[in-house]
């Protein structure tokens, strides 16, 4: 039997897995679903029992870079659960437990979604107070872009001045911006952020068996395209800052790798920054991305706020070989997966068909930050290592 009431207050947590994109998607599912769900519930919160530190899931690093606390409460008991936390309204049966799981890799459940929202509009019987835990990793701006999209740019824009990611984000644009040549003022002058996605997608058996492999001349031909359309839309000049990676640990071979296949003749300059955290500062500051097949990337490109065709993204995500039945396979959706306005591309730098809006001619975008001005000199690195 079922309550005719709906709950009167729900509990949401999720179990943290991967690395930062990985963890900010599942941040996002969290806050979607508060939102979602407060539509019928008036007392409606994400909880955390814990943060993990662990190489592969650093989500206590994601808790200290960001102030979260409006979207996920930190339970006092860091080793809890539900079971734990709420005992006696489980035993008094006041209290009710729903786990759900993903069944799509990059993909929008609108099933999953609706299950949830009739279980707390009709919980079961006697149950004022919902526990609900979710796995997963919820790749789908659809989860939470209309719902919670205002309060997740604002609260993972805000990395607090003081911090010392930020500090060091800023230095790097300085750096870039003092650099050039000041050219009435500087006004006018664009940056491109460019990541490249390498490490174990690149390096490792398995990661390449699943992964779509993508060329250099796809980074090659978004650079191009960007600058072109910056420049024939009065834009003075334009620069490139590149980030790499991917590899647990050190980057340096990343970086090397994109500094090789995309160093030319022009302003460009290598991040090679010890935090992701940096990087995605720097990036989600640039008129316009180039990201890889990465949810770091992705990521910094819906940070970035961008207008519709100033993202170029790669079309393909996992191997073309794996069989169709595969659960990566089956499950993509490339637009429940990309925002509508991004640009997508061939993995081999062929135009797709898909998001190529073509970029308005005037005006450009104003972002106030970072102002640059225009050279020809050759790629100077600023950094050590970078993030992909």
């Amino acid at each position: 039997p079922t309550n005719a009431t709906p709950l009167r207050r729900a509990v949401i947590t999720i179990q943290w897995s991967g690395r930062l994109g990985n963890l900010l998607f599942e941040l996002a599912m969290l806050a979607g679903m508060v939102k979602r769900l407060k539509a019928t519930v008036a007392n409606v919160e994400a909880v955390t029992f814990g943060l993990p530190a662990l190489k592969g899931v650093p989500v206590k690093e994601l808790f200290e870079q960001f102030s979260l606390g409006e979207l996920v409460r930190q339970a006092d008991d860091e080793k809890g659960s539900f079971d734990g936390a709420y005992a006696a309204e489980l035993k008094a049966c006041s209290a009710c437990k729903i786990r759900v799981e993903e069944r799509y890799a990059n993909a929008y459940d609108a099933k999953l979604v609706n299950r949830l929202t009739e279980w707390v509009t009709s919980p079961p019987h006697g149950c004022t107070l919902g526990l609900i835990e979710l796995k997963g990793y919820f790749q789908s701006f659809l989860y939470f872009d209309k719902p919670a999209s205002r309060l997740l740019r604002a609260t993972l824009s805000a990395q607090a001045a003081a911090a010392p990611a930020q500090r060091e984000a800023e230095a790097v644009l300085g750096r870039i911006r003092r650099s050039m040549p000041t050219i009435a003022n500087g006004i006018g002058y664009k940056l491109i952020g460019v990541q490249v996605r390498l490490g174990d997608k690149a390096r490792e058996g398995f990661f390449q068996s699943v992964y779509a492999p993508i060329s250099w001349e796809y980074y090659r031909t978004a650079m191009r395209e960007l600058s072109r359309k910056f420049m024939g839309a009065g834009a003075s000049g334009v620069a490139f800052v590149v980030t790499a990676g991917g590899s647990m640990g050190n980057n340096s071979a990343d970086i090397a790798d994109a500094r090789q296949n995309l160093a030319r003749r022009g302003r460009i300059f290598f991040s090679s920054s010890e935090s992701p955290y940096v990087d995605l500062a720097v990036l989600r500051r640039c008129d316009a991305l180039v990201i890889g097949p990465s949810t770091f990337g992705w990521w910094a490109a819906y940070l970035a706020n961008l207008p519709d065709g100033y993202v170029f993204a790669p079309r393909q995500l996992f191997n073309p070989k794996l069989p169709r039945s595969h659960t990566l396979v089956k499950g993509y959706k490339v637009a429940d997966y990309y925002p509508p306005g991004w640009r997508l591309l061939g993995n081999d730098g062929i135009t797709s068909r898909l998001g190529t809006k073509p970029l308005p001619k005037k005006p450009l975008p104003k972002r106030p930050l970072p102002v640059l001005g225009a050279s020809e000199l050759s790629p100077i690195e600023l950094l050590e290592r970078g993030r992909g």
